[in-house]
């Protein structure tokens, strides 16, 4: 005859609860030294818990993104990573060449714009 750990003796036991719903042992292991570990469920117990809707999850994201830009600037903005310099105003001889080429810019797309009409057209 082997030791006692070669019989193993499965009791399934029902216990009342609430609403009359029982618990199931649904394994039964033998764990060290000489113990039963017993795995119990409740198939018919439902959750009290709800599910958040995948809409309000989107919108809780985007809320927690704009904040997290929010306070991004507020840093940025309150220790004023890379100082800038105050706004120098411009030179006139700099305004007119920035006219210039601003001029130079617009008349090479429009003759880009022609000469397209024209290929595709």
């Amino acid at each position: 005859m082997g030791p006692i750990t070669d019989f193993l003796p499965i009791v399934f036991v029902s216990l009342p609860l609430a609403n009359n719903r029982c618990p199931t042992i649904s394994s039964v292991e033998l764990t060290p030294p000489n113990t039963y570990a017993l795995q119990i469920s409740c198939p018919e117990a439902k959750s009290t818990m709800t599910t958040v809707p995948p809409a309000a999850v989107v919108v809780l994201v985007m809320l927690g993104a704009s904040a997290l830009v929010v306070c991004g600037y507020t840093i940025h903005r309150l220790m004023g990573f890379g100082d800038m310099p105050p706004d120098q105003h411009r030179s006139h001889e700099q305004d007119v060449y920035m006219r210039e080429v601003r001029a130079r810019n617009l008349t090479g797309l429009s003759r880009e714009g022609r000469h397209a009409r024209k290929a595709f057209g």
